[in-house]
């Protein structure tokens, strides 16, 4: 899994911080949507069944790892997803509602 650190504050309160995520096309700080998905750490069995679940939706939708071990965003290499209520679903059976914000 190819992940890269996004810089930002590790509060997570609430869990949606304005983050600015260097390479996603078409993307503007007040237009752009972003999914966050809130997980222990990026290399649980948990996270990485998301990053399974977000490669098998492409779209211009930015995804955001927040790590409560480190407090940092992490953000998937070459994963952007379109955010369909089913997909946005299946990550919150997965991870649990309050878990995945979609904003």
């Amino acid at each position: 899994m190819i992940l890269r650190e996004v810089s930002g504050s590790g509060s997570l309160s609430p869990l949606v911080q304005r983050e600015r995520q260097k390479g996603v096309k078409n993307c503007q700080d007040k237009d752009c949507k972003k999914l966050y998905l809130r997980v222990e750490s990026v290399n649980t069995p948990k996270a990485k069944e998301a990053l399974s679940i977000l490669k098998l939706s492409k779209g211009n939708t930015a995804v955001l790892f927040y790590e409560t071990s480190t407090k940092k965003y992490i953000a998937p290499r070459g994963v952007s997803v379109s955010a369909a209520d089913m997909l946005i679903g299946a990550l919150r059976a997965l991870l649990g509602q309050d878990n995945v914000i979609y904003q």
